[in-house]
């Protein structure tokens, strides 16, 4: 009876599950056909795009949140590059619309699948639109895939601008736990490192990543205005480079990506 009683339970909390589940589909189909509807009226010459993106950003939250708790783990990957996207727009152009609707094609068909797609997740993340935090339609943008690993606020935003105008693919995360499942996922060309983040170190992330087979050959460079032979860096495996903010970075970026042979 008891064991009867305990698979009665189970059954109840799987339906409640996938009642839960089937729900949060059905409603972030119903949120991008409502976006839909409103970029054709954009595109009408009603209504504002600016509202269409801040629609959009709300619609990134609610996928991301309800994905990672239901481990639909594409569809997190895609939302949380949706939102990495719309925070780097300070002024929406006509692009930022096409790139937008790019998106909701690539979610509508993750919701439909219910958040399981067929390719990996570094193929997904190569086909979505890179980050446009300006008018940049004639920028060629190379297909490497850069990852930040750095607390939210000005300076992110800043060093994140500055890797677009370099060309490259960008998103960024603000934990080392974030930056462990997206190395692992998304298989980014060089994940830069900020040298202080909570709870553990860039150069401690940077030894881990170094130690551990999957990861070992990821290209790694580290964020810090301290030279190598400062001791808070004693650590640091040596093949990782370092890049400095300010004048020298742009230079710094291309020869870390030099030396770990990605261009």
């Amino acid at each position: 009876m008891t064991e009867v009683k305990e698979r009665t339970a189970r059954t109840i909390a799987a339906e409640g599950m996938a009642a839960h589940k089937s729900e949060f589909l059905a409603d972030g189909l119903d949120a991008i056909t409502a976006i839909v509807r409103q970029i054709g009226q954009v595109n009408g010459g009603e209504g504002s795009l600016r509202s269409v993106l801040e629609r959009a950003h709300r619609l990134s939250l609610d996928l991301k949140g309800g994905a990672g708790s239901m481990n639909l783990s594409l569809l997190g990957i895609a939302a949380h590059r949706l939102e990495d996207y719309l925070e780097a727009v300070d002024e929406p152009y006509e692009r930022h619309l096409n790139d937008i609707e790019i998106y909701l094609d690539v979610l509508t068909e993750l919701l439909e699948k219910q958040g399981v797609g067929g390719e990996s997740a570094a193929h997904l993340v190569r086909r979505l639109p890179p980050r446009r935090g300006f008018d940049a339609q004639d920028m060629a943008v190379c297909e490497i895939e850069v990852l930040l690993v750095m607390d939210r606020g000005v300076v992110r935003r800043m060093i994140e601008r500055e890797i677009a105008e370099c060309g490259y693919r960008v998103t960024a995360v603000s934990t080392p736990f974030e930056a462990l499942e997206m190395i692992v996922r998304t298989q980014p060309d060089l994940v830069i490192l900020s040298a202080v983040l909570a709870d553990l170190s860039g150069v401690d992330l940077a030894a881990g990543l170094k130690a551990m087979p999957q990861t070992r050959n990821t290209g790694l460079a580290l964020i810090t205005s301290y030279d190598r032979e400062h001791g808070s860096l004693q650590y640091l495996p040596p093949t990782v480079p370092i890049i400095r903010k300010g004048n020298s970075f742009a230079d710094d970026l291309t020869t870390a990506l030099s030396d770990q042979f990605i261009i």
